[in-house]
């Protein structure tokens, strides 16, 4: 019996993808290209230690030899496969592969966020932004504070530099404070004090020169001329 194409799409199974690695495949400097060639490898086998069979891959992936050598050695230099040789059960040496450098990576980068989720509450930024506002964050406010510490690495001093600019101008908008963040970013500013400095020098291009002291009032020559007699 001729199955129908979603039959035969049912029955041939399916990969299954780590969320976490889907989620942030990007921060491993991968492209979709190569998650998908990760995806791949997983149905190898165990993620530490596999084999790799280029007829299957070549199979599921539509790729030539040369190709999926050139993925692999992509990878490699991606730190997220490792290749070492191994002594079969017939006693000789082949590959083994493991995807464990690239889990490792993953697994410092969950670290390293929920540190600075942790170190975000333990300042206060959160509450400090919502008592200045006078209100609440919403959901989507909150995403974008948390972008601010995940994806475009700001300081807290520099949120909270930012938090006393909006204050200051009586705008009391996370949109606003991520106009200054970005032109702070632009300029290369990573500390408070760089933002400081730039104030300085700003009041300092624009004092009024001081008049020469000089005690003596200026002669003014009036001519003596007697127009009258002219």
């Amino acid at each position: 019996m001729h199955q129908t194409f979603q039959e035969s799409w049912m029955y041939a199974g399916s990969m299954a993808a780590p969320k976490y690695l889907m989620a942030h495949y990007r921060d491993l400097q991968l492209t979709g290209d190569e998650v998908i060639f990760v995806i791949a490898l997983l149905e190898q086998g165990q993620a530490n230690h596999f084999s790799l069979d280029y007829s299957q891959l070549s199979d599921t992936l539509e790729l030539s030899d040369e190709e999926i050598f050139d993925y692999i050695q992509k990878l490699v230099q991606k730190k997220c496969l490792a290749i070492t040789q191994i002594e079969n059960s017939e006693h000789k040496r082949e590959d083994s592969y493991s995807l464990k450098p690239m889990f490792e990576q993953l697994d410092l980068y969950y670290r390293s966020r929920s540190a600075k989720h942790e170190e975000m509450q333990g300042t206060n930024v959160l509450r400090m932004i919502e008592h200045e506002f006078g209100r609440p964050l919403k959901s989507m406010e909150i995403q974008t504070l948390t972008s601010w510490i995940d994806e475009d690495h700001y300081s807290f001093e520099l949120i909270q530099a930012a938090l006393k600019e909006a204050v200051l101008n009586q705008v009391f908008a996370l949109n606003y404070m991520d106009k200054i963040l970005l032109t702070w970013q632009r300029k290369g500013y990573t500390t408070a004090a760089q933002v400081i400095a730039e104030k300085n020098q700003m009041k300092n291009r624009y004092k009024a020169p001081k008049m020469p002291e000089n005690n003596s009032q200026p002669k003014i020559e009036v001519p003596l001329t007697n127009w009258i007699k002219k």
